[in-house]
């Protein structure tokens, strides 16, 4: 073969070549892109996924904290640390640092506390809110099935 005939193959070889390297890189970036999209619709999924999920425990965690607390309130009650009967005022202030009777967390300032009479033992007992609802609501039943009784 003549030099020329030669150089001519070798340039359409090295033409052939550099096309199929640039179909090849083409057909790459689109399956790239495929593979992108796919990649941030599952990513987009799991992300909800993993909201769904934070929800539900931060949901089951508000209720075994609730249900714990109520467990509390009751032996409490049973033990004659809190008050087992209902008062007729309760007195709702701010927290004055002092400790819930209920949660034995402190009463902060910036916390609603309410004050419950005790006139069994001259005093009142000071709850949380949230606590003073247990509170209220372990009383209820207690009473309830004493009726029941």
């Amino acid at each position: 073969m003549d030099p020329a005939a030669h150089e001519a193959f070798r340039s359409q070889m090295f033409a052939a070549r550099t096309r199929k390297l640039l179909l090849d890189a083409h057909l790459l970036c689109e399956r790239s892109a495929e593979l992108y999209a796919k990649a941030h619709l599952i990513v987009q999924r799991n992300r909800i996924r993993v909201a769904q999920t934070r929800r539900l425990l931060e949901s089951h965690e508000q209720r075994r904290a609730a249900r714990l607390l109520q467990e509390t309130i009751f032996e409490k009650v049973e033990a004659g640390l809190l008050p087992e009967a209902g008062a007729p005022i309760v007195y709702g202030e701010p927290g004055a640092g002092g400790r819930c009777a209920a949660c034995d967390d402190v009463l902060a300032p910036t916390q609603l506390m309410m004050s419950v009479q005790w006139p069994s033992r001259g005093t009142s007992a000071h709850l949380h809110a949230d606590c003073f609802m247990a509170w209220n609501a372990v009383r209820r039943s207690r009473a309830a099935l004493a009726r029941t009784a």
